[in-house]
């Protein structure tokens, strides 16, 4: 289950939320690795969800900071 923010200022600095395609934008994937990768649990749990739980969002930096941990920053995206 996703992590529950509930501060709107939790988002700020740069960290705002990021949807499965915006993430495969940001890393240079496609859309469907980035979902492969959910499905397979190599992904880190979303920070929020929408639309009761189906919609997984992420903050910048963890998805930043995952892809640097395991050599998947293809872009070298930052903050």
């Amino acid at each position: 289950m996703a992590k529950r923010l509930t501060e709107p200022d939790q988002w700020s600095n740069g960290d705002e939320p990021l949807g499965v395609q915006e993430i495969a934008e940001l890393l240079g994937y496609k859309k469907t690795t980035v979902s492969s990768w959910r499905q397979r649990k190599q992904f880190p749990v979303p920070d929020h969800s929408v639309a009761n739980n189906t919609v997984g969002l992420w903050k910048k930096s963890t998805v930043i900071n995952w892809a640097n941990a395991t050599g998947r920053n293809k872009t070298g995206a930052t903050l």
